[in-house]
């Protein structure tokens, strides 16, 4: 009997996570990819859950808080002629769009009806 046929993740910090994801690197610190933007809702979905709207908003604001700081920051190691700032940025617009994209689930995650937040 096969229930998740189409089941190809175990566990996120996994190989089967990377492989299903196209993510490099063990663990739950880059945001940039696939795998973090699912981390970043399933982290938020778990706050609103567990800890209320006003804890909910707090982080979803400190994640939209960050998209500026981060570019100020990335924009000072490009000026200084630093080592891997490219690669840094490719990572800011990667963390960027993930933290964009939460947005569309942001009545849906207000309204803390279930739904499926199918990801991959």
């Amino acid at each position: 009997m096969c229930i998740y046929g189409d089941l190809h993740v175990i566990h996120l910090e996994g190989s089967s996570a990377n492989k299903a994801f196209g993510s490099e690197g063990k663990g739950y610190a880059n945001f940039a990819d696939k795998k973090g933007f699912q981390i970043m809702l399933s982290g938020l979905l778990r706050i609103r859950k567990q800890y209320g709207i006003g804890w909910f908003l707090f982080h979803l604001s400190a994640y939209l808080f960050t998209i500026p700081a981060f570019a100020l920051i990335v924009l000072l190691r490009t000026i200084s002629f630093q080592q891997g700032a490219l690669r840094e940025w490719r990572t800011w617009w990667g963390y960027s769009s993930n933290t964009l994209r939460l947005l569309k689930y942001f009545f849906l995650i207000l309204s803390n009806r279930p739904h499926f937040y199918k990801v991959l």
